[in-house]
Parts: C-alpha cells; sequence; structure tokens
C-alpha cells in the first residue's frame, strides 16, 4: 500500500500520468511514509530505504539528512543493495552536526534493540 502511495505523489510531482499538482503530490507522500515507517521499524528494508529518501528528499517527511542517513544505515546494515549504493552520495552531503545528530539516532536505536 505505501508503495503505491509512493507512486502515487510522484505521478502528481512529476505530471507524468496526471496533471502536475505539488498539494496533491504532498498528500500522497504524507500517506506513504505513515505505512513505510510501520514496516521499517519492524526491520523491512525496502521501507527504511523508502524512508531514507523520503527524508533525504523532503518527500512526505520534512526534508532531514540526519534521519535520511539514520534509515538509509539501517538498510544498508541489513544488507539492502539499494541502501548500499545510496549511502556514500547521502554520506557527502551531511553536515558535522547532522552526522553527529545520525550517529546518535543509530546508537539510541541499536541500544532499544
Amino acid at each position: 500500500m505505501a508503495t503505491a502511495q509512493y507512486n502515487m505523489g510522484s505521478l502528481f510531482r512529476n505530471g507524468k500520468g496526471a496533471p502536475r499538482d505539488y498539494a496533491k503530490a504532498a498528500a500522497w507522500f504524507e500517506k506513504a511514509a505513515k505505512w513505510f515507517f510501520l514496516a521499517a521499524k519492524q526491520n523491512f528494508r525496502p521501507a527504511q530505504h523508502a524512508l531514507a529518501r523520503m527524508y533525504a528528499k523532503g518527500e512526505g517527511l520534512p526534508w532531514d539528512y540526519a534521519e535520511a542517513w539514520f534509515w538509509m544505515t539501517l538498510a544498508a546494515e541489513g544488507g539492502y543493495k539499494g541502501a548500499k549504493r545510496a549511502l556514500p552520495s547521502l554520506e557527502k552531503k551531511l553536515s558535522a552536526d547532522q552526522r553527529r545528530r545520525a550517529e546518535e539516532l543509530l546508537q539510541t536505536r541499536k541500544r532499544r534493540g
């Protein structure tokens, strides 16, 4: 369901298959984010990767490279190939403060299990 909602958001954002409508795109991205978040918390790697991309682009979620890095790292550490490929370019975008916050998020998550 989340993937379909994300795809709907992409259609409206890009104006392919539907008239370009950023408000509708944002609404679909927000719906998708809720489902991806539920799946990501259960260690579903494709959902973690999708959340990372959404945070990195500000689609349905606030733009946040630290959150993006956190979710991308979880997906990569879990063996998701798309995340492994995307992580190096995302890491280059992090400021020192964002990197510190991202690592704190990751350590907190690992302590909780």
